[in-house]
Protein backbone atom coordinates (compact mmCIF):
# COMPACT_ATOMS: atom_id res chain seq x y z
CA UNK A 1 0.00 0.00 0.00
CA UNK A 2 1.38 3.51 -1.12
CA UNK A 3 2.58 5.47 2.36
CA UNK A 4 -0.15 8.33 3.01
CA UNK A 5 1.84 11.93 3.25
CA UNK A 6 1.23 13.48 6.41
CA UNK A 7 -1.35 16.48 6.15
CA UNK A 8 0.70 19.30 7.15
CA UNK A 9 0.27 22.68 6.28
CA UNK A 10 3.34 22.77 4.33
CA UNK A 11 2.36 19.83 2.53
CA UNK A 12 -0.44 21.22 1.25
CA UNK A 13 0.25 24.09 0.94
CA UNK A 14 3.28 23.47 -1.63
CA UNK A 15 0.61 21.00 -3.22
CA UNK A 16 -2.07 23.29 -3.93
CA UNK A 17 0.96 25.85 -4.89
CA UNK A 18 2.12 23.35 -7.63
CA UNK A 19 -0.58 22.37 -8.91
CA UNK A 20 -2.20 25.48 -10.13
CA UNK A 21 1.00 26.27 -11.84
CA UNK A 22 0.64 22.28 -13.43
CA UNK A 23 -2.87 23.35 -14.48
CA UNK A 24 -1.57 26.53 -16.20
CA UNK A 25 1.33 25.13 -17.95
CA UNK A 26 -1.27 22.19 -18.98
CA UNK A 27 -4.03 24.45 -20.49
CA UNK A 28 -1.33 26.23 -22.48
CA UNK A 29 0.06 23.15 -24.05
CA UNK A 30 -3.24 21.88 -24.92
CA UNK A 31 -4.01 24.96 -27.24
CA UNK A 32 -2.47 25.93 -31.41
CA UNK A 33 0.27 28.48 -32.21
CA UNK A 34 -2.80 30.86 -33.59
CA UNK A 35 -4.61 30.65 -29.94
CA UNK A 36 -2.26 30.65 -27.50
CA UNK A 37 -1.48 34.40 -29.36
CA UNK A 38 -5.08 35.19 -30.49
CA UNK A 39 -5.92 38.96 -28.97
CA UNK A 40 -9.60 39.19 -27.81
CA UNK A 41 -10.52 42.73 -26.93
CA UNK A 42 -10.44 42.81 -23.01
CA UNK A 43 -8.28 40.18 -22.22
CA UNK A 44 -4.99 39.20 -22.23
CA UNK A 45 -3.68 36.63 -24.81
CA UNK A 46 -2.55 32.97 -23.90
CA UNK A 47 1.06 33.78 -24.29
CA UNK A 48 0.85 36.63 -22.00
CA UNK A 49 -1.43 35.07 -19.05
CA UNK A 50 1.45 31.98 -19.02
CA UNK A 51 4.42 34.57 -18.86
CA UNK A 52 2.65 36.46 -16.45
CA UNK A 53 1.83 33.73 -14.22
CA UNK A 54 5.96 32.84 -14.95
CA UNK A 55 7.32 36.16 -13.41
CA UNK A 56 5.25 35.54 -10.32
CA UNK A 57 6.73 32.16 -10.16
CA UNK A 58 10.16 33.65 -10.59
CA UNK A 59 9.57 36.60 -8.38
CA UNK A 60 8.57 34.25 -5.67
CA UNK A 61 11.03 31.79 -5.43
CA UNK A 62 13.41 35.23 -5.50
CA UNK A 63 12.11 36.99 -2.46
CA UNK A 64 11.48 33.92 -0.43
CA UNK A 65 14.99 33.83 -0.36
CA UNK A 66 15.61 37.05 1.04
CA UNK A 67 12.32 37.14 3.49
CA UNK A 68 14.31 35.95 6.62
CA UNK A 69 18.00 35.76 7.78
CA UNK A 70 16.93 31.93 8.57
CA UNK A 71 15.81 31.12 4.93
CA UNK A 72 19.04 33.13 3.56
CA UNK A 73 21.81 30.99 5.12
CA UNK A 74 19.46 27.85 3.70
CA UNK A 75 18.47 29.14 0.25
CA UNK A 76 21.36 31.07 -0.54
CA UNK A 77 20.12 34.36 -2.27
CA UNK A 78 18.30 33.58 -5.29
CA UNK A 79 17.84 35.60 -8.45
CA UNK A 80 15.29 36.19 -10.83
CA UNK A 81 15.46 33.97 -13.70
CA UNK A 82 14.46 36.64 -15.85
CA UNK A 83 17.01 39.21 -14.41
CA UNK A 84 20.13 37.00 -14.67
CA UNK A 85 19.49 35.80 -17.81
CA UNK A 86 18.46 39.42 -19.17
CA UNK A 87 15.03 38.41 -20.86
CA UNK A 88 13.64 41.26 -21.26
CA UNK A 89 16.25 42.51 -23.31
CA UNK A 90 16.66 39.20 -25.01
CA UNK A 91 12.89 39.52 -26.17
CA UNK A 92 12.99 42.78 -27.23
CA UNK A 93 11.19 44.45 -24.26
CA UNK A 94 13.28 47.01 -23.46
CA UNK A 95 11.44 50.30 -23.14
CA UNK A 96 8.38 48.54 -22.21
CA UNK A 97 6.61 49.43 -19.02
CA UNK A 98 6.02 45.66 -17.59
CA UNK A 99 4.41 46.60 -14.23
CA UNK A 100 5.09 45.81 -10.83
CA UNK A 101 8.36 43.98 -10.27
CA UNK A 102 8.47 44.03 -14.09
CA UNK A 103 5.76 40.99 -13.63
CA UNK A 104 2.82 42.27 -15.61
CA UNK A 105 0.99 43.01 -12.62
CA UNK A 106 -0.17 46.65 -12.85
CA UNK A 107 0.36 46.97 -16.57
CA UNK A 108 -1.45 49.03 -19.05
CA UNK A 109 -4.15 46.99 -20.60
CA UNK A 110 -3.51 47.35 -23.94
CA UNK A 111 0.00 46.82 -23.65
CA UNK A 112 -0.77 43.48 -22.21
CA UNK A 113 -2.89 42.41 -24.88
CA UNK A 114 -0.77 42.90 -27.67
CA UNK A 115 2.54 43.21 -26.08
CA UNK A 116 5.39 40.79 -28.61
CA UNK A 117 6.07 37.32 -27.16
CA UNK A 118 9.10 35.01 -27.83
CA UNK A 119 8.75 32.36 -29.93
CA UNK A 120 6.81 29.05 -28.04
CA UNK A 121 9.82 26.86 -26.91
CA UNK A 122 11.37 30.26 -25.63
CA UNK A 123 7.92 30.87 -23.67
CA UNK A 124 7.88 27.75 -22.39
CA UNK A 125 11.57 26.90 -21.47
CA UNK A 126 11.35 29.89 -19.22
CA UNK A 127 8.19 29.43 -17.70
CA UNK A 128 8.55 25.64 -16.83
CA UNK A 129 11.65 26.25 -15.29
CA UNK A 130 10.53 29.48 -13.35
CA UNK A 131 7.93 27.27 -12.41
CA UNK A 132 10.05 24.78 -11.32
CA UNK A 133 12.19 26.86 -9.30
CA UNK A 134 9.39 27.81 -7.34
CA UNK A 135 8.19 24.89 -6.44
CA UNK A 136 11.48 23.66 -4.93
CA UNK A 137 11.71 26.88 -2.64
CA UNK A 138 7.65 26.42 -1.74
CA UNK A 139 8.30 22.60 -1.03
CA UNK A 140 11.40 22.84 0.94
CA UNK A 141 9.66 25.47 3.38
CA UNK A 142 8.77 24.32 7.23
CA UNK A 143 6.21 25.52 9.55
CA UNK A 144 8.33 27.31 10.95
CA UNK A 145 9.25 28.97 8.18
CA UNK A 146 5.77 29.94 7.48
CA UNK A 147 5.46 31.91 10.67
CA UNK A 148 8.38 33.94 9.91
CA UNK A 149 7.79 37.47 9.42
CA UNK A 150 8.70 38.34 5.83
CA UNK A 151 11.36 40.96 5.10
CA UNK A 152 10.84 42.08 1.26
CA UNK A 153 12.60 45.13 -0.40
CA UNK A 154 9.76 48.18 -0.88
CA UNK A 155 11.22 48.04 -4.94
CA UNK A 156 10.39 44.46 -5.15
CA UNK A 157 6.70 45.13 -3.74
CA UNK A 158 6.17 47.98 -5.13
CA UNK A 159 2.31 47.39 -5.47
CA UNK A 160 2.41 48.08 -1.21
CA UNK A 161 2.32 51.19 0.58
CA UNK A 162 5.63 52.05 1.66
CA UNK A 163 5.86 51.18 5.17
CA UNK A 164 7.67 49.53 8.19
CA UNK A 165 9.48 46.08 7.84
CA UNK A 166 7.90 43.18 7.84
CA UNK A 167 5.38 42.72 5.35
CA UNK A 168 3.13 40.11 7.22
CA UNK A 169 4.63 36.38 7.64
CA UNK A 170 5.97 33.99 4.95
CA UNK A 171 2.70 32.02 4.96
CA UNK A 172 1.07 34.99 3.56
CA UNK A 173 3.27 35.45 0.64
CA UNK A 174 2.96 32.41 -0.62
CA UNK A 175 -0.64 31.88 -0.27
CA UNK A 176 -1.63 35.46 -1.88
CA UNK A 177 0.83 33.70 -5.37
CA UNK A 178 -1.32 30.77 -4.96
CA UNK A 179 -4.65 32.47 -4.90
CA UNK A 180 -3.29 34.74 -7.81
CA UNK A 181 -2.43 31.57 -9.70
CA UNK A 182 -5.86 29.93 -8.68
CA UNK A 183 -7.80 33.13 -10.44
CA UNK A 184 -5.22 32.53 -13.62
CA UNK A 185 -6.41 28.74 -13.71
CA UNK A 186 -10.18 30.40 -13.97
CA UNK A 187 -9.44 33.30 -16.45
CA UNK A 188 -7.51 31.02 -18.48
CA UNK A 189 -10.17 27.76 -18.89
CA UNK A 190 -12.78 30.63 -19.37
CA UNK A 191 -10.67 32.44 -22.08
CA UNK A 192 -9.43 28.58 -23.95
CA UNK A 193 -13.57 28.61 -24.26
CA UNK A 194 -14.55 32.06 -25.66
CA UNK A 195 -11.38 31.40 -28.19
CA UNK A 196 -12.62 27.80 -29.01
CA UNK A 197 -16.40 29.67 -29.63
CA UNK A 198 -14.84 31.91 -32.26
CA UNK A 199 -13.25 29.16 -34.15
CA UNK A 200 -16.50 27.20 -35.07
CA UNK A 201 -17.96 27.82 -38.32
CA UNK A 202 -22.04 29.05 -38.14
CA UNK A 203 -24.33 26.63 -37.68
CA UNK A 204 -26.11 26.14 -41.50
CA UNK A 205 -29.89 26.96 -41.23
CA UNK A 206 -32.24 24.18 -42.16
CA UNK A 207 -33.49 24.21 -45.66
Amino acid sequence: MARVPELTIPWLLSRSYARNLREILELCRGVDEETFRRHVPGTNTLAHDLWHTARWADHLQSIISEMSPELTARLGVRAEIWTVEGLKERWGLSGLDLGHAETGFGMDEGLAGTMPMPPRPELFDYAERAIKAANEVVAGLSEDDLKHAAHVAEERSTWLDPGPEPRGLVLNWVQAYLRHDAQHVGAISTLIHILAAQKKPPATPPG
